[in-house]
């Protein structure tokens, strides 16, 4: 308990962090008021978050000013998620999936991932992370609401990148150690895959909306869906310890291949068991070597700074003649590596990158068009664009399959008419 002398006003105190995890979500650093009069108050909203910021994740701050003085009582509450299963919070035992890189395989081939430690020395975690703090900066002197490119305060930084792809870094270039081309070669073979992207997530600190479940692929041949040999796979590299309470990846083992129909269920249709299912705690220099179909989605990270997870994405060697016959440009046919950063690679990663390596310059920086709403902001957004939809009138909007499904429930619980076909949701409400 420390006094701070501040000029007379009346009592007030402000509450914050409170217990987490099976509680509703609660935006760490936000403060809860009672107060008789404002006046000064901005002071102590900074006293306390100055008192909030300085200490350890799970404080609980109490600020109470009176008589000209304001009190404030930092307790470091026991805050930590419930355990479960012995002493992990997740309801996945980590060890099950943990395997050296030549015996990925037939893990991936009965759950779709497997967890690989030592993929990066301590060096290479510590350039990528310094790297990743400059990418997020220049995200966020664009994206000063933090709306996010993948929901509120979570970002792709491949989709954000006006190249599309991070690979113009040499630090996502020496991604591509032995580790991750064993453990590449023990599901596809020897020269049966090809690296086709490379970017990752951050996730800033305090974010405590779950992002959906969800797939990093759809729209591919049936003899690309197989389930011995998928048609991308991603590796999450943990360039920083990732606890279980630091916004972990939450995957749901063996759902979604062969690519079917279903949907993933919503967050709150989602077994109890599968919100708890995370990939934490995961050591520095690890990564996760994930089969692009499974359902998976983020969860909150309750610290104060950001979590990152850059990563790799590989198509096998027929998905990727099959992506580069479609006749179309996206991110995963261009060339966005420079020959500087090629130059980097060994013999053996050389070999994965073909169709990669540019000719001339790659566009770097950040698209000042990176923001694309996500999760509940979408939904909003869309409830208020479709609340103003008059009588008669028809609204249109083009996305990807789960975001037309999402204008189509609202729409339709609305009493409007929604039409879905071609990437693109046509709402009328009609004249009854």
């Amino acid at each position: 308990r420390t006094q701070f002398p501040v000029s007379s006003f009346g009592s007030c105190v402000l509450r914050a962090m409170p217990g987490r995890w099976n509680k509703q979500p609660v935006r760490q650093n936000s403060v809860e008021t009672v107060s008789e009069t404002n006046q000064e108050l901005s002071k102590v909203n900074e006293l306390h978050r100055n008192v909030a910021n300085d200490t350890c994740p799970g404080v609980v701050c109490e600020v109470v000013a009176s008589d000209g003085a304001v009190d404030v009582q930092v307790d470091c509450a026991d805050d930590t998620p419930p355990k479960q299963n012995g002493e992990r919070a997740s309801s996945l035992d980590l060890g099950r999936f943990t395997v050296v890189g030549q015996d990925v395989g037939p893990l991936v081939a009965e759950h779709g991932f497997a967890v690989v430690k030592h993929a990066l020395s301590v060096e290479s975690s510590h350039r990528m992370v310094m790297v990743c703090d400059k990418i997020t900066r220049d995200m966020l002197n664009i994206d000063t609401k933090c709306s996010g490119n993948r929901g509120t305060g979570r970002y792709s930084m491949g989709s954000a990148s006006q190249s599309g792809q991070q690979l113009h870094h040499p630090e996502w270039a020496l991604l591509l150690t032995d580790p991750v081309l064993d453990a590449m070669e023990s599901v596809y073979g020897e020269d049966g895959f090809l690296l086709r992207g490379g970017g990752g997530e951050v996730v800033l600190g305090n974010v405590l909306e779950y992002q959906d479940l969800h797939a990093d692929i759809a729209g591919m041949p049936p003899h690309c869906d197989t389930q011995l040999r998928p048609p991308s796979m991603i590796v999450n590299f943990a360039i920083h310890p990732i606890a279980e309470d630091q916004g972990p990846t939450r995957i749901w083992p063996g759902r979604g291949r062969p690519r079917d129909t279903q949907r993933a269920p919503a967050t709150d249709k989602e077994p109890a068991e599968v919100l708890r299912s995370v990939l934490a705690p995961l050591p520095s220099g690890s990564c996760v070597v994930r089969d692009g179909r499974i359902w998976h989605g983020g969860t909150p990270n309750w610290q104060n700074g950001p979590r990152y997870l850059p990563n790799l994405e590989f198509f096998s060697r027929e998905y990727a003649q099959y992506n580069a016959m479609q006749g179309q440009s996206n991110r995963f046919n261009q060339p966005t590596m420079t020959p500087e950063v090629f130059s980097l690679l060994t013999p053996r990663a050389k070999r994965v990158v073909s169709g990669l390596v540019a000719t001339g310059p790659v566009a770097g920086g950040i698209n000042r068009n990176f923001v694309r709403l996500q999760g509940q902001a979408l939904r909003d957004d869309l409830f208020q664009r479709l609340s103003r939809l008059q009588m008669g009138e028809t609204f249109s909007y083009r996305g990807r399959g789960y975001e037309c499904q999402m204008v189509k429930d609202i729409a339709e619980a609305r009493g409007m008419l929604c039409h879905v076909k071609n990437g693109t949701a046509t709402v009328r409400w009609p004249f009854y």
